[in-house]
This record gives structure tokens, C-alpha cells and sequence, in this order.
């Protein structure tokens, strides 16, 4: 089991697995991996020098730090091996 946490940016992951041999020819491993953390919003000035479009896109108005960019993909593995 492995987990890692970002202190600044509030994001981390947790990757784990576990195998079984079930002879010395097959195994079984069943696996987890998990992110957690949300992008922070960028804060824009209370008074601008130039007036003007504050209605950016996402991207724009969002920053990523740490492991916040992968937050989603978490994933649930099962692998069925044979080795000869």
C-alpha cells in the first residue's frame, strides 16, 4: 500500500494491492487506486487596472496543484495470471 498527501494543495492517493498464488502457476491480484483533491479557483483582483472580461473558460480560472489533476481516474483492478 502506498499513499501520498500534498499538505499545500489538499490532494493525495492511495494506490493499493494484494496477491494471492494459488499454485506456482497461477495468482490472483486485486488492486485499488484512489485520488483525492480539488483545483483551486484563482482569485481574480477586487479592482482591476483594465476593465475586462472576467467570464473566462475553467481552465483559465483554475490551478492544479499536487495531485489534483488526477483526482478523477480512480481505478478497481483484477489481475488473473498464468506464468509457465
Amino acid at each position: 500500500m502506498t499513499w501520498v498527501h500534498d499538505v499545500r494543495s489538499k490532494s493525495g492517493g492511495l494506490i493499493a494491492q494484494m496477491t494471492y498464488r494459488f499454485s506456482q502457476d497461477f495468482s490472483a491480484t486485486v488492486g485499488v487506486a484512489g485520488f483525492y483533491g480539488k483545483p483551486d479557483e484563482l482569485q481574480s483582483p477586487f479592482r482591476p487596472l483594465l476593465v475586462g472580461n472576467q467570464g473566462g473558460d475553467f481552465k483559465s480560472d483554475t490551478r492544479y496543484d499536487g495531485l489534483t489533476a488526477i483526482s478523477e481516474r480512480d481505478e478497481v483492478f483484477f489481475l488473473l495470471r498464468y506464468t509457465f
